[in-house]
């Protein structure tokens, strides 16, 4: 977690990831969505993207946010998607570096 910020949970008590970590700054102006898969490129399965929709959820509720970051943890990438087309055997798999 970068200086200055701090783990904080509104409305949501129990709002717990596996995946990604969801953190504000000390006067709550700035969000950071972290995914946290970096053996797997922080890939955006069906739970990640899950877990990233409730995040970005909560990001919205306190008024006093301004700004949302959305970052990797690992060296290797930011995120690894993978896009399927209407045919299943047709497939592009993208990496996002820094």
């Amino acid at each position: 977690m970068p200086n200055g910020f701090t783990a904080r949970l509104h409305h949501m008590d129990e709002l717990e990831f596996k995946n990604l970590t969801l953190d504000y700054s000390e006067d709550g102006a700035i969000a950071i969505i972290t995914l946290n898969r970096p053996k797997a490129l922080n890939a955006l399965n069906s739970e990640t993207l899950q877990e990233l929709g409730a995040a970005l959820e909560a990001c919205l509720e306190p008024p006093e946010t301004m700004a949302l970051i959305i970052t990797g943890s690992g060296e290797k990438g930011f995120c690894h998607v993978q896009i399927l087309h209407p045919q299943p055997s047709r497939f592009a798999c993208h990496t996002l570096v820094p």
